[in-house]
């Protein structure tokens, strides 16, 4: 998990959060306002706008493009209940808030694959397939 992630508002500039998440090379904002969780914007969310030929992007916010029900678990949340939804419902990310549902971090497919390669060292010579 990504703690304390890069996070934007509603009504930020989508131009200026791409080029933030750009920077640092990350694919998933979560969106805040007022101090809670309301959306998620990702890369591909971006891209999808991008791909709009009626859309104005230099004047284009967050809220445009954002989706407005982002997986939010708890920070007591089991791991694999969380990989497991996500898997199963095809979610790229999961927002980890606390009690107040202030964004604690973020979590990602590819802070999964780390799980994953982690657990592979203790199980080496198997195979990902069945025999």
């Amino acid at each position: 998990m990504t703690r304390r992630p890069l996070c934007c508002g509603p009504d930020d500039a989508l131009l200026e959060v791409r080029d933030r998440m750009l920077a640092r090379n990350i694919h998933h904002v979560p969106v805040v306002d007022g101090g809670e969780i309301v959306g998620i914007i990702s890369a591909s969310d971006i891209d999808t706008l991008y791909r709009c030929p009626y859309a104005d992007l230099s004047r284009a916010i967050v809220a445009d493009a954002m989706s407005a029900a982002p997986y939010v678990v708890s920070i007591f949340t089991p791991i694999e209940e969380v990989v497991r939804t996500m898997a199963a419902q095809r979610w790229g990310s999961a927002v980890v808030v606390d009690r107040k549902r202030r964004v604690r971090g973020i979590f990602t497919t590819v802070d999964a694959l780390g799980l994953l390669a982690g657990l592979t060292v203790s199980h080496r010579g198997q195979s990902a397939t069945p025999s």
